[in-house]
């Protein structure tokens, strides 16, 4: 009977071991949460995003008294809309961007960080 290399068998022990650390990392763990991936989700939750950011814009535009042009407009998450950047129509200007912002579906809160000329 013929012994084998110690140093042979550890070898390949621990290349079984990594082999399964590997399997079973990506077998669980939050990449692959129910619901889909992290990546997946975080895709989705920015094209939420891009989508009230553009409905928002649409909006802003609607109205020529709005004077939407020197607007920006930023979904922060959670139905959270900012407008930056100055009106061109003055307070007139941004309290329609405000009340034209809080009108679009899915808005919770609009941030003013709107500043006057």
């Amino acid at each position: 009977m013929t012994r084998s290399n110690p140093w042979l068998r550890g070898l390949a022990a621990g290349s079984a071991l990594a082999t399964l650390s590997v399997v079973a990392g990506c077998a669980g763990g939050a990449y692959n949460a129910p619901g889909g991936s992290l990546y997946t989700r975080d895709a989705q939750k920015q094209m939420q995003n891009q989508d009230l950011t553009d409905r928002v814009r649409a909006a802003l535009r609607s109205d020529p008294r709005v004077g939407a042009e020197g607007l920006q407009v930023k979904a922060l998450g959670d139905g959270k809309v900012e407008i930056s950047g100055t009106p061109a129509n003055g307070l007139l200007g941004r309290e329609l961007a405000m009340r034209l912002a809080q009108s679009v579906p899915g808005v919770r809160a609009v941030f003013n960080n709107m500043t006057m000329n």
